[in-house]
């Protein structure tokens, strides 16, 4: 959703643990118009063991970012998906 100010992002995420311990939600971050966005609320979800859960996640990125980044990471390792906003 486009503010004035802020384009509203919002992902639902989903955690999904096959560990024997549970884990937090992964961190979660937005590059857009040359910068790195965090969430407006971190998600604070503890996913048991063998189980999954679910957050949406929300970012106000530039107005006039047409390109983003959405950076997970979970310890040591980091996935990425682009995203081309419209």
């Amino acid at each position: 959703r486009r503010f004035v100010n802020a384009l509203r992002l919002r992902f639902s995420l989903r955690m999904v643990n096959s560990g024997r311990y549970a884990g937090g939600f992964p961190q979660v971050r937005l590059a857009a118009g040359g910068r790195v966005i965090a969430p407006i609320e971190s998600p604070s979800l503890v996913v048991l063991p063998d189980s999954d859960g679910d957050a949406e996640v929300d970012f106000d990125a530039p107005p006039d970012a047409t390109r983003a980044v959405l950076r997970v990471t979970i310890g040591d390792r980091t996935e990425e998906l682009p995203l081309e906003l419209q």
